[in-house]
């Protein structure tokens, strides 16, 4: 992508309003993606066994899983969620249409029954898989600790289904749990805000979307909570996975950076001279009428200098991330 900027200061808070209607407008191909359609939990956790359709959209495959709703723990979106393993392992499928040879971005909520160990799941489509998993210690139910995750496969098929695989040892009733499942791209526009800020002297700072990736198009994101009158640095990446030698997301912690996590790999970094006096920044771009451009997959994350914030005086917004489209 051509780089550049778009520094808008006070007209920043004219864009507020249409962000949401932003972000809503981006088209999740699956179906019930927050579990919230189904048979009734009952303010509790449901035990549903393979090959049972009763959730609105999915399949559930192996053993069972656990239909949970809250009270019971929380969720990550909406009230309802699952534990991956019911009475034994299971897990659940949905397919979808899609476009071969095109890319697609998988999104998800990961967290585990909180039992204090380390749960792990598979994630398949289109002959393609990855393994992710997710720490319990020190979790409890009104504490899930809830960890956004992307994925990306390449659709072989005109139809593709997706995958959730407990990888627990068999006869385990406590599991991976997972919530709040997104599935974009086909050509389609997408660009997802991932996990969070850290604490800076002017509070988190937060990257939404204000422009989605369209070739030809400007595209372009708005940070808010930001220092004022401070440099900033514009991270763009390819990978969510690893970087550097480093496991992503990266616990900047032991960096100096207290809280702060860094999800996208650092491949491309470009200089902010100024935040402004303003508190809220619009980075953007013009992405070039280059066709060779669909379906390109990036991670988008901004640093600020923060001399107040922590040891390292460097503070991190959560990250974006997402796939050009037409």
């Amino acid at each position: 992508m051509t780089q550049g900027i778009i520094r808008v200061g006070l007209r920043a808070t004219l864009f507020a309003v249409g962000i949401a209607a932003t972000a809503m407008a981006q088209q999740n191909l699956l179906v019930n993606g927050s579990f919230e359609l189904g048979p009734s939990p009952n303010h509790s956790n449901l035990t549903i066994s393979s090959p049972s359709t009763a959730i609105t959209g999915w399949t559930v495959t192996g053993g069972s899983i656990d239909y949970i709703e809250a009270p019971y723990w929380q969720a990550a979106d909406g009230s309802r969620t699952l534990d991956l393993d019911g009475n034994s392992p299971g897990g659940i499928r949905q397919t979808v249409a899609t476009v071969p040879n095109r890319p697609y971005l998988l999104s998800f909520a990961l967290a585990g029954n909180p039992s204090g160990d380390i749960k792990r799941l598979r994630v398949s489509a289109a002959g393609q898989n990855s393994d992710f998993e997710f720490d319990t210690a020190g979790r409890t139910g009104s504490s899930m600790g809830w960890t956004h995750k992307v994925w990306i496969f390449i659709a072989t098929g005109t139809s593709t289904t997706i995958d959730f695989t407990s990888l627990s040892l068999p006869g385990s009733s406590a599991g991976p749990a997972l919530d709040d499942v997104g599935l974009f791209g086909g050509g389609i526009p997408a660009f997802l805000p991932i996990g969070q800020g850290c604490p800076g002297t002017a509070g988190t700072p937060l990257l939404s979307p204000n422009q989605l990736p369209r070739i030809g198009h400007p595209f372009s994101f708005i940070v808010y909570n930001l220092p004022l009158n401070q440099l900033g640095l514009a991270f763009l990446g390819f990978s969510s996975q690893s970087w550097g030698g480093y496991s992503l997301p990266l616990s900047m912690t032991p960096f100096g950076m207290d809280g702060c996590t860094l999800y996208t790999s650092v491949d491309i970094a470009q200089l902010v001279p100024d935040l402004g006096i303003f508190g809220t920044y619009i980075w953007g771009t013009q992405i070039p009428s280059d066709p060779g451009l669909l379906g390109v997959y990036f991670g988008m994350q901004f640093l600020v200098n923060d001399p107040g914030a922590n040891s390292a005086g460097l503070i991190l917004s959560n990250a974006g991330f997402g796939l050009i489209g037409a």
